[in-house]
């Protein structure tokens, strides 16, 4: 007995679906395929029986079958369905942080972490958005989440050590760094963030061996042979500390604070012309930064004063003063002194 019509086209139109295994999500398609097979056998049986009996019987089991396939269709699209809206949230997300709409954002998030409360990314950027708020605790605690589904994520680790460092608590950030490291020995700025905490500290050999670190990572890392040259210079290390600032300025030649820090060097060393050419630079690269530029005008009136332009000297000095207030009671005692 031959199947009927109706039930060809069935068979068909349902292996045709299954053909198109890219719809459906992997945990399912062994299931499917499994049952696939199943009623294409059936299929085979039933054109080949004669008696009536046995046929209902090949066709009952084929009906049940084809109905737990579908069933299972219906759980992977409507899974599918799930993950696309989810999505879309994400990247709605995502659009709204670019705007800086950090409350809208973290709302966005929110709905598709509803949709998939395993969606990593998504508690991450979450995380970020609502740092960018200062809102740390909940960060936080959208970190953890990350790490919760994969405990590896090296991101996640850095991005938590930045927020305790951001607290002031330097000792967890670097603990919470060096745990970045050992996750993925490529993150150059997790060993970068190490030798940051260490400056803050003061403690500059520490600071020596985590720029270093990041240097070996990343070669072509500016802001680390800043970091290098400024902890050299401050452990009397002059020489070695001017190869890394001018190292950093060919990476970067608008980085405002490796001039600075190039023009202290300098200056430490009585290499006033040198030293005037650097802080004219990082004058010139501060912008709108008035702290910024007030620190250039120092190094600046540094540089003049040693090569004996006083009056030049005293200008650049006040001009200092005029950038930042801070500077003003400093700037009226050494400019008494120059008298």
């Amino acid at each position: 007995m031959r199947l009927n019509n109706n039930a060809t086209v069935c068979l068909v139109l349902l292996i045709f679906a299954i053909g198109t295994g890219a719809l459906f999500a992997q945990d399912y398609q062994a299931k499917i395929d499994a049952l696939t097979q199943k009623i294409e056998d059936l299929s085979n049986q039933m054109s080949e029986v004669s008696d009536k009996t046995t046929y209902d019987t090949l066709l009952e089991e084929f009906n049940s079958l084809t109905k737990e396939r579908q069933e299972l269709i219906g759980q992977v699209t409507a899974e599918q369905d799930k993950e696309s809206q989810a999505k879309i949230a994400f990247n709605k997300g995502g659009s709204l942080l670019k705007q800086r709409k950090y409350d809208e954002a973290v709302a966005e998030f929110d709905k598709a972490i509803a949709i998939d409360a395993k969606y990593g990314k998504a508690y991450y950027m979450k995380g970020y958005a609502l740092t960018r708020l200062k809102r740390y605790a909940e960060a936080a605690q959208s970190y953890e989440k990350v790490l919760e589904i994969n405990p590896g994520d090296s991101k996640a680790i850095f991005a938590l050590g930045k927020l305790y460092e951001a607290q002031g608590e330097g000792k967890k950030a670097i603990s919470l760094y060096e745990k970045a490291l050992e996750a993925d020995p490529g993150n150059a700025k997790a060993a970068y963030s190490i030798g940051a905490v260490y400056v803050g500290w003061d403690a500059y050999t520490n600071a020596v061996d985590a720029f270093n670190k990041a240097v070996n990572i990343d070669s072509t890392y500016d802001l680390a042979y800043t970091g290098l040259g400024t902890s050299l210079l401050e452990l009397g290390k002059v020489g070695e500390a001017v190869d890394k600032l001018k190292k950093a300025i060919s990476l970067d030649p608008k980085n405002n604070d490796s001039y600075y820090r190039l023009a202290k060097a300098y200056n430490s060393t009585g290499q006033y012309s040198d030293a005037l050419t650097a802080a004219d630079k990082a004058i010139q690269l501060a912008r709108r930064s008035k702290s910024l530029k007030a620190a250039g005008s120092i190094e600046k009136g540094n540089a003049l004063e040693g090569l004996g332009r006083k009056s030049e000297a005293k200008a650049a000095f006040q001009q200092a003063a005029q950038y930042d207030k801070k500077w003003k009671e400093w700037v009226d005692h050494h400019i008494e002194q120059m008298q």
